[in-house]
């Protein structure tokens, strides 16, 4: 109920639309960020949204397609953004040094050694495979095999990716 110049009107409360009848407003929200099908991650992301957004809602604040579209852009955009700086971080690991010798950049290395908790291997793996010495060059130097270079230069990717986020 509200006053508009002494007269009382009366307003019918909010209808909730289905989250069908909201897939509309997602393809197009999917389509504005320029993300590729299949969609049926973000279908489902978008289901539980909706599912929040229906306890959350005031209709006196907006119409609910707004709010919901609105929260599922905002969970949109935290998504590309993390995905980018996955994306980052793994070209980061795949390039080449910047600089001949690595321990000129003796913070990055104390970063990446000390902060992300590695192990004594993983370190002198991520030290060599940083120098740029191919897989098979490190497990003839370490005296390792070389599935075992692989597996441990996995477990160090896993381990970035996870303080990166």
């Amino acid at each position: 109920m509200y006053l508009d110049n002494n007269r009382i009107e009366r307003r019918e409360p909010m209808k909730i639309p289905t989250f069908v009848e909201c897939e509309k407003f997602l393809y197009a929200s999917l389509r504005k960020f320029g993300i590729a099908e299949p969609f049926d991650d973000f279908l489902q992301d978008a289901y539980f949204i909706y599912h929040s957004c229906c306890e959350k809602y005031d209709g006196s604040l907006s119409k609910f397609t707004t709010y919901f579209v609105y929260k599922f852009e905002y969970h949109l955009k935290s998504y590309l953004r993390d995905e980018h700086r996955k994306r980052q971080t793994l070209h980061l690991l795949h390039s080449p040094p910047m600089v001949e010798c690595p321990m000129d950049e003796p913070l990055l290395l104390l970063d990446i050694l000390h902060h992300h908790r590695l192990t004594p291997l993983e370190q002198e793996i991520f030290l060599l495979s940083y120098k740029g010495l191919p897989m098979s060059l490190i497990a003839t130097r370490k005296q390792i095999s070389l599935s075992t270079v692989k597996r441990t230069r996995k477990q160090i990717k896993q381990k970035l990716l996870l303080d990166a986020v």
